[in-house]
Formats: C-alpha cells, structure tokens, sequence
C-alpha cells in the first residue's frame, strides 16, 4: 500500500520497535555474557550460579 510509506509510523509499532531493539543488537552483550555464565553453572549445579543470579537481579532492579 502506497499510502503506508507516506504515512506516520503508528504509535504502538514504534514503542515495539524501540523494545526490540537492543534484544535485536544485543546491545546489553554484557549482560548476556553473564547470563550464558549463570547458564552454565546452574548446569553444572554450581551454586554460586545462583548466587550470581541473585546480583544480577538485584542490580538490574536498582537501576
């Protein structure tokens, strides 16, 4: 549809857009990084996986 590349791009499409993004780039590489860890050593039953979580979690929610 010709009308849809003159028009505004719809709110909601664009607020999804911007959610994606990062997740898309993994601009946060950190994070996943650390988060492929705590993968890891919860497989091999490390308990400090679980630990690591925690801090993750914590800091994640303190921002």
């Amino acid at each position: 549809d010709v009308t849809y590349l003159t028009s505004p791009p719809i709110l909601a499409t664009t607020e999804y857009s911007n959610l994606l993004r990062p997740l898309r780039g993994r601009e946060p590489e950190g994070m996943w990084n650390l988060l492929q860890i705590v993968r890891e050593m919860l497989a091999r039953h490390d308990l400090n996986g679980t630990q690591l979580l925690d801090i993750l979690i914590r800091q994640c929610l303190a921002q």
